[in-house]
């Protein structure tokens, strides 16, 4: 199942390019909540353990909030946080509906970005943090007043297209002639063909909202939100595999368009667990072999946030360019059959 995705850098790059501003302007926002979090014990512990370092530097004010969230190429995503971080990220990050809570994004603007010329011109500066320590303070102790702790976790991964699609229908459908994205990611994507604009118009106008990726002649898919769909270009959410239910005797409501079926997901089984160290440890070293050659970590940096099946399938879609491995890795009906094919191509990129 998908993370839910609260923020991330690369919702901002672009405009922080046409400010003329450095990339790590991206994350000045999300990375001073992150790092209040992190001072009142709101975030998962296994964050601490991956990035030690860079924990100890932040508790040694040798780095910013923003900057430990580097680590996390600038992601907020609702398994970086515990039980409490996470409801109340949820009520908070955006507006919840109650006037005298508020929102993060709201008080963001209101301390630090007023007469600025936009919210990525805040410096990145212990002064602006300690600025909103105390309106975060206030807001989280308003949040504890009435905060459950026995209640269960908070599960925002099922989104309203998933809710109410239960198909099989009919989803607008995008080929990707050479490889499938895997699920698990966002994605930018470039809308060169009129089919591709009549899919992405068409999915940001009906419900549920979905479009597909797909290779042809393959029966599986990727499943789609449109996160945003400007111009030519749109930002992708990619969360589920269909598959193709046959030709139903109906016409499709556009050109191309697909009769689609939800997919289950092969259960994690006592297989895969024998696999998991051996992955984590080899994307480690991957990672270090590219910094220290000076090269970006790409997707890599940010798959050991993952867990299960959502590790592997962030692995794959970075390390797996052969369009037949990756369809290999997509059409797997076993999970430990999917893990053993991207350990496999993680021993290669080791050797």
């Amino acid at each position: 199942m998908d993370a839910h995705v609260f923020d991330r850098a690369a919702f901002h790059r672009d405009t922080v390019a046409g400010h003329g501003l450095p990339e790590s302007q991206a994350w000045v926002h999300s990375g001073i909540l992150f790092g209040w979090a992190v001072e009142r014990g709101l975030v998962a512990s296994w964050l601490r353990d991956r990035t030690p370092d860079a924990f100890r530097a932040f508790a040694d004010r040798t780095l910013t909030g923003p900057g430990l969230l580097a680590a996390w190429d600038g992601n907020l995503l609702d398994d970086m946080f515990n039980d409490e971080g996470l409801a109340f990220l949820a009520a908070y990050w955006t507006s919840s509906g109650d006037p005298e809570f508020g929102s993060y994004i709201e008080d963001y603007r209101s301390v630090l970005v007023d007469g600025l010329a936009s919210d990525y011109h805040v410096e990145d500066t212990w002064q602006n943090y300690r600025r909103m320590v105390d309106v975060l303070d206030a807001r989280h102790a308003r949040f504890r007043a009435t905060f459950d702790p026995t209640a269960p976790r908070v599960d925002l991964r099922q989104g309203p297209a998933a809710v109410n699609w239960l198909g099989p229908g009919w989803l607008p459908t995008i080929l990707v002639p050479h490889a499938v994205a895997l699920p698990q990611a966002t994605i930018g994507l470039v809308a060169a063909q009129p089919e591709t604009v009549a899919a992405l118009d068409y999915a940001t106008t009906h419900a549920p909202g979905w479009v597909v990726l797909r290779m042809p002649d393959l029966s599986v898919g990727v499943a789609a939100t449109v996160e945003r769909w400007e111009g030519d270009r749109a930002l992708l959410n990619l969360f589920t595999r269909v598959h193709s239910a046959g030709s139903p005797h109906e016409t499709a409501p556009i050109s191309p368009s697909w009769w689609v079926e939800r997919r289950r997901e092969p259960a994690w089984n006592a297989n895969c667990v024998g696999w998991v160290n051996e992955l984590r440890t080899r994307v480690g070293q991957l990672v270090t072999r590219r910094r220290e050659a000076g090269k970006s970590p790409g997707a890599l940096a940010l798959a050991l946030a993952h867990s299960e099946l959502a590790l592997v399938d962030a692995v794959a879609a970075d390390l797996l360019e052969d369009g037949e491995a990756r369809r290999e890795v997509l059409c797997a009906s076993r999970a430990d059959d999917r893990v053993r094919i991207v350990v496999e191509a993680l021993r290669r990129a080791t050797a």
